[in-house]
């Protein structure tokens, strides 16, 4: 049994870290951190319809087409999983993804959904 850096026994299991439940959280909040950080980066880091750029956790990624169940399938990810998905494919998610404030994003679902 190993131990986390804290003291803890922990048991290891996979590409997970030794670490104790506490510690693995704060980890896989850091690496959450991080893909999103560069996701973003590769998807520009303002809103495409009004410009917001002010403050990151106010953006969205959204599918251009209202396609996102179908591309989560297509893909087999979701979360962060969608989002390392953007920084290995880049030129196709510049083609479906797009980033938008949560203002523009939840009035394009209206839009979408009043159609």
């Amino acid at each position: 049994m190993a131990s986390c850096w804290c003291g803890a026994s922990v048991r290891k299991s996979g590409l997970r870290p030794s670490t104790c439940g506490f510690h693995y959280a704060e980890y896989m909040r850091r690496y959450r951190q991080a893909i999103k950080q560069r996701a973003f980066e590769v998807l520009g880091q303002e809103c495409l319809r009004c410009g917001f750029d002010a403050d990151l956790r106010a953006l969205e990624f959204d599918h251009v087409a209202n396609d996102g169940k179908k591309h989560r399938k297509e893909v087999g990810v979701g979360g962060a999983l969608m989002l390392a998905w953007i920084v290995k494919h880049p030129a196709e998610a510049l083609q479906r993804v797009q980033v938008l404030c949560a203002n523009c994003n939840t009035i394009k679902e209206a839009v979408h959904r009043a159609i």
